[in-house]
C-alpha cells in the first residue's frame, strides 16, 4: 500500500501526549476519513458530528494497519466506533524550540492491542466478518509471507481455566482465510496454522524478546500476536 492508497478510508487514531519525562500527559482518540495525504503529514477528517475538523498524524505507511472487525469504544470520549478499516497509533512527545515555539517529537506505538506502550486506548469488541478479512488479505496479505512472528499460546481448559502458556517464533508461510495463517516454528521446523484474520498480527517493537517456556533470546521479530486456545 502506498501513502497515496490510504485517501477515502477511514481510520481510528490514537494518540498518547508525552511530557519531556516521558510521562503520560493526556490521551485522545477519534475516527474519520483520510483526506489528503503526502510525504510527511496525512489529514484525517472528523466524523464526531461536529464541525468535521481536520487532524494530522505522520505519514509513516508501517504506522497504519488494517483494525479488526468489531466495536471499539474510545477511552477518551466513550464514543463507539464500529469496523473501522485502518488503526494507528502515536506517542508525541511534546517540545519547545529555542524561540518558544511548541512541536512534537512523534513514535509509532507499532502494536496497540497486544503489546501496547501506552495505557489503554480503547475496548475492543472482536466480530469475525469473512469479507473484511478477504479485503485485509488482498490489500495487506504480501507484507506478512517471510515475516518473522512471535507469537504467545495461551491454552485453557474448556471451562476457561488456564493450562499453561507456551512462546514460540517463526517464519509466516501462507496467509489465507480457508487455509490460515501457516507459521513454520524455529528452530523445530513444526506447523501451526493460525486463524486467517491477520488483522491481529501486529508489528513488533524493536527489542529483545525472551520467551519465558524455553528462554529463547528473539531479536527484532517482525510481527507479535497473542492467541488462546481452549481445550474441545
Amino acid at each position: 500500500m502506498r501513502p497515496q492508497d490510504l485517501v477515502g478510508l477511514d481510520v481510528l487514531v490514537g494518540l498518547t501526549y508525552l511530557d519531556t519525562e516521558g510521562q503520560v500527559s493526556r490521551q485522545e482518540q477519534f475516527h474519520g476519513v483520510i483526506e489528503r495525504t503526502d510525504g510527511t503529514t496525512t489529514w484525517v477528517r472528523l466524523d464526531d458530528d461536529g464541525d468535521g475538523e481536520l487532524r494530522w498524524v505522520p505519514t509513516d505507511m508501517a504506522a497504519f494497519r488494517p483494525a479488526p472487525s468489531g466495536t471499539y469504544r474510545l477511552e477518551s470520549t466513550g464514543q463507539v466506533v464500529t469496523d473501522p478499516l485502518l488503526l494507528t497509533s502515536w506517542m508525541l512527545t511534546v517540545l519547545q524550540g529555542e524561540e518558544g515555539e511548541t512541536y512534537y517529537e512523534a513514535e509509532p506505538n507499532f502494536a496497540p492491542l497486544t503489546n501496547s506502550r501506552v495505557p489503554r486506548e480503547w475496548e475492543l469488541t472482536y466480530r469475525l466478518d469473512e469479507a473484511r478479512i478477504r479485503w485485509t488479505i488482498e490489500v495487506f496479505g504480501d507484507q506478512y509471507i517471510g515475516r518473522t512472528l512471535l507469537l504467545g499460546i495461551t491454552y485453557l481448559t474448556q471451562s476457561g481455566q488456564l493450562q499453561r502458556q507456551e512462546q514460540v517464533v517463526g517464519t509466516i508461510m501462507v496467509v489465507d482465510f480457508n487455509e490460515g495463517i501457516v507459521v513454520s516454528c524455529d528452530p523445530d521446523g513444526r506447523q501451526l496454522v493460525l486463524p486467517g484474520d491477520p488483522s491481529w498480527l501486529e508489528k513488533a517493537p524493536q527489542a529483545e524478546y525472551r520467551l519465558r517456556s524455553t528462554g529463547q533470546v528473539v531479536t527484532n521479530p517482525d510481527y507479535i500476536a497473542k492467541l488462546a486456545k481452549r481445550s474441545p
